[in-house]
């Protein structure tokens, strides 16, 4: 009986010393507490302050931050001790499981670019933004996570997104899922959404008054109704099918891709503040091709039949396509373009270089001054391009203008420090 009592009493000064070990002598910096190599030697050059492989109540305390993307890492396992942590970044990693149940005090995860089949940040609740992009998620349960303002989740496979619990969401970002339907009707503080490369076949932003930027390209939209997001600078609603867009209320807008829609009308003369513009002719008229008598470029379109004469004087890149929408050969004098064959669509650009799935587009520069057209087509040079007489001599300068279609006028000023006077200054070629 007595060695029985002895034994026990043992066993109870074990565990009490245990105990008070963890709690006096904090987490060991060692493989089975940290089991990634680089992990591990991440904590230990920066929150362990003593060098002494262990981590002390105030060395985890004080860690507030964790900053380790792009560091191959395969394992976050320890980051549960880090209980006062409010930044985690572990993006571009091959993480394949993540477990943040401790970090309640999280308000920022970027773990972006892994591996991760499963997120919950159920526990996560001060999170305020979330980046899971780039991972192989089949489901995202957000609804506890009502202080999120930014939630980036593009690139998984996501087949349903719901964000009704998220009303102070800013930024909503979930291109490149599966998603067939997006509620956003609660979300009456976002600014930004982004849903394109989706399968949505409806989006309701009636509620949504604050948005500034939409992009919802590459879904299946026959309708868009932003009559009541007045606020809007970007929309991208390309490749839809689109059948009707209001723009009228938007005047801010600055930017407006719609092409590759079944418009039948395209009004845009309330929105004076556009400088970036793309649609296709066919999307709001059958193109009206007619003989441009050039041998080099047989056909042409008047593209002012589709613009008002402000915008088409801003037209910077006109590009004829074909019916497997490949690029024609295309050439633009003034208001017309002109094609080596027939065009099936024509795309318009307003901004100075495009560069996407189209191509890349750079207007010729002018290169003189007074042009009445064209434009971005005229070259003229001088030869030579200096010249001597004597007092009361003259000489003769060949002006020569190539990349021409139409006609141009030219001014050639005289070197006035010579006290040179030259007749025959402006001219047409």
């Amino acid at each position: 009986m007595k060695k029985v009592i002895a034994a026990m009493a043992f066993v109870a000064l074990m565990c009490s010393g245990a105990l008070a070990a963890v709690s006096a002598g904090g987490v060991e910096i060692n493989a089975t507490n940290f089991p990634d190599d680089t992990f591990r030697s991440y904590v230990s050059s920066h929150f362990d302050t003593d060098s002494n492989d262990v981590l002390s109540d105030s060395e985890i305390a004080s860690a507030d931050s964790i900053y380790v993307g792009l560091s191959h890492i395969s394992s976050l396992q320890g980051v549960e001790y880090f209980t006062a942590l409010t930044t985690l970044s572990c993006y571009t990693n091959q993480l394949t499981a993540l477990d943040l149940s401790n970090n309640t005090a999280l308000t920022t995860l970027q773990c972006d670019s892994n591996q991760l089949t499963v997120l919950n940040v159920g526990k996560n609740t001060a999170l305020t933004r979330l980046q899971c992009e780039g991972n192989q998620l089949t489901a995202l349960d957000v609804s506890k996570n009502t202080a999120l303002q930014t939630l980036w989740c593009s690139g998984n496979q996501l087949t349903t997104l719901d964000v009704s619990h998220n009303t102070a969401l800013q930024t909503l970002q979930c291109p490149s899922n599966q998603l067939t339907a997006l509620d956003v009707s609660k979300n009456t503080a976002l600014i930004r959404l982004y849903c394109d490369r989706n399968q949505l076949t409806t989006l309701d932003v009636s509620n949504n008054t604050h948005l500034t930027s939409l992009n919802c390209y590459d879904n299946q939209l026959t309708a868009l109704d932003v009559s009541k997001n007045t606020a809007l600078t970007t929309l991208y609603c390309y490749n839809n099918q689109l059948t009707a867009l209001d723009v009228s209320k938007n005047t801010a807008l600055t930017m407006l891709y719609c092409d590759n829609n079944q418009l039948a009308a395209l009004d845009l003369s309330n929105n004076t503040a556009l400088t970036g513009l793309r649609f296709n002719s066919q999307d709001v008229s059958p193109l009206r091709i007619t003989s441009s008598g050039n041998t080099s470029y047989p056909y042409q379109l008047d593209f002012s039949d589709y613009m008002t004469s402000a915008q088409t004087a801003n037209v910077t890149n006109v590009q004829g396509r074909d019916s497997s929408n490949l690029n024609i050969s295309t050439s633009r004098s003034g208001r017309v373009a002109m094609f080596t064959s027939s065009p099936a669509s024509v795309n318009y650009y307003y901004t100075t270089g495009y560069t996407g799935s189209a191509g890349s587009w750079t207007p010729m520069p002018v290169t003189i001054s007074g042009t009445s057209a064209p434009t971005e087509a005229l070259t003229l040079t001088a030869s030579p391009s200096t010249v001597s007489t004597n007092v009361g001599g003259t000489a003769t300068v060949q002006l020569t203008a190539s990349n021409l279609q139409g006609t141009a006028t030219y001014t050639v000023s005289a070197d006035a420090r010579a006290g040179a006077t030259l007749s025959g200054n402006t001219g047409a070629t």
